[in-house]
Formats: C-alpha cells, structure tokens, sequence
C-alpha cells in the first residue's frame, strides 16, 4: 500500500504543478486548475498510476515541467540559476525516464517563438542538446536493457510509425475523461480515422495565436514521438489506458479544459452570466463523475486481466 501512495502523491504533484506551468504559460487561474484537475482524472493514463513500477512517468514528468518553468523564466529574466536549473531538471527527467528527451524539441520551440533567428537559438540551446544527448547516452549505456531501447533499434516501418502515431491519438480522446473504447491490442479502423482527425485539429491548434493553447497542442504530439516506433503486440500496445500517454494528456488535457471554458463563454455571450456559470458547473461534475465511473471500470478490467 505505501508504494501505491507513493504514486498517487508523486500523481498529485505533477498535476498541481501542471496547474501552475500552465498558468505561467499564459493561462488564467480557472484554466489551468481545471487542466490540473482533467489531467489528474485523466483515464488514458491510468496504467502509469495503477502500476507502481511506472512511478518514473509522474516523477520524469515532474522535472519535466520544473524544466519547462525554469526555461520560461529564463526566457523572461536571463540569469545564470535559471539556466542552471533548466540544464538540471532536464538531466534528472531523462535520467527518470528516457522519453523525457522529447521534451528538447518543446524547449527548442520555446526559444524560436521568443527568439526566431537561428543564430540565437542555437546559442541559447546548444547546452539543452548536450545535457539531452549526454543523459540519454548513459542512461542507455548503464541499462541497456531498458524496456526503451527497441522504440530506438528497431527498423523505421512507416506505416507501423503512422499506424501508431493515430491510435495514440485516438486514445487521447476516446479514452481521456471517458471510456468509449473496447480494450483490444489492435486499433479498428474507425480509431484511425478519429486519430487523423485528432492530429489535424492540433495542427491547427499550433498555428493558432493563442500562446498557450498552441503550445500544448505541440506538446501533446512531440511526448508520443518516443513511443511510435515500436510493435503493435504485447505491451507496447496502447490497448485501453497506457502509460505511454502519460505526458501527452497533459497537454490534451489543457486542450479538453479550453474547449470546455471557451463553450461555455460563447453560451455566456447570448445568455445571462448565471447561465454560464451553470453549466460550466454542469459540465465540470459531469467529467469529475465520468473519469471516476471510468477509472473504476480499467480498475476492473486490469484486475480481470491479471
């Protein structure tokens, strides 16, 4: 029992603390507690709190965001103990979990976005490659049966990569506050089509002005790079919750809070403010009470299946 605390306390954390990045991205105070509560209700990673031998994923993704806040307020103030801190957090995210190296192509999109010549943003992030490539080298060189190494050494299939890309996707949405999917280790077709759909509507998304809803949509896509060279068999499938979509969904949880606000302030425009309120209450206890009917029902299942 005290390991599995262990990882719902480390699982509160990060959700609080993907509270406050988001609010230092430029989020208000509603939506970035409503993403940290999404997130941490969260179904599509529900295997990263289940299994207590996946407590790396709560705590990478804790460094990770001190990483991402850090790097920000470097951005805002250069001084040498936030560059420090960046180059630290990073090394002991990767150095909990490997796929937290994604996390440099998010950093380098940062420093563009401030600054888009690249001359500057080589000079600014050249250190974040080195710790990225260093750590990442050792980690492989000191576990080199580390559960990560085949999303690295097999053979690039690009229609396995696609094929896995979109399921991930997919399960983003039909397994994220809710369950409308049946737990099989193959997608069906219609999963594809929605994971399509999923990933033109981030397109979109990061094209859009708003500073942070962009963001998160690149992040959401950048964290499952690391987990779509791999087999569809066995445990590398996404199949129901996985815990490869643990970094993900907190950006599509950001995504899901927005969307959830920004409906309710359109109903806001052509009704009264009590209206608004209201059913953004509504909506809020019906997510609360669908992610634990939801929760309850993989907790059944995973017992089922072992």
């Amino acid at each position: 029992t005290p390991y599995h605390i262990q990882v719902v306390a480390a699982h509160l954390f990060a959700a609080l603390l993907l509270a406050w990045t988001s609010h230092r991205l430029g989020a208000n105070a509603v939506q970035a507690f409503l993403t940290g509560l999404l997130f941490l209700l969260n179904v599509a990673h529900f295997r990263s709190i289940h299994w207590i031998a996946s407590i790396g994923y709560p705590l990478s993704l804790i460094f990770s965001l001190s990483t991402l806040i850090c790097h920000h307020t470097w951005q805002q103030t250069p001084r040498l103990r936030w560059q420090i801190g960046t180059l630290s957090f990073l090394a002991l995210a990767i150095w909990t979990h490997p796929s937290a190296a994604s996390v440099l192509l998010f950093l380098v999109y940062l420093t563009w976005r401030k600054n888009p010549a690249p001359r500057q943003v080589a000079i600014q992030t050249w250190p974040l490659f080195g710790v990225t490539f260093s750590c990442t080298g050792l980690v492989y060189l000191l576990y080199p049966q580390s559960t990560q190494v085949p999303a690295v050494t097999s053979s690039m299939d690009p229609f396995r990569i696609l094929k896995m890309l979109l399921w991930y996707l997919s399960r983003l949405l039909t397994a994220a506050n809710w369950l409308f999917v049946d737990l099989r280790d193959e997608p069906k077709i219609w999963e594809l089509a929605v994971g399509a759909l999923v990933l033109l509507g981030l397109f979109f998304l990061s094209r859009c002005k708003q500073h942070p809803l962009s963001a998160f949509a690149l992040w959401t896509v950048i964290t499952i790079l690391p987990f779509i060279n791999t087999d569809s068999g066995g445990r590398w499938t996404p199949a129901g919750p996985s815990r490869h979509l643990y970094f993900s969904s907190a950006g599509s949880s950001f995504i899901l809070a927005w969307s959830l606000l920004e409906l309710c302030n359109r109903v806001g425009t052509l009704s009264r403010q009590r209206v608004q309120q209201g059913l953004s209450l509504a909506l809020t206890l019906s997510l609360i009470a669908s992610s634990i009917w939801a929760l309850k029902r993989t907790e059944a299942i995973s017992y089922y299946a072992s």
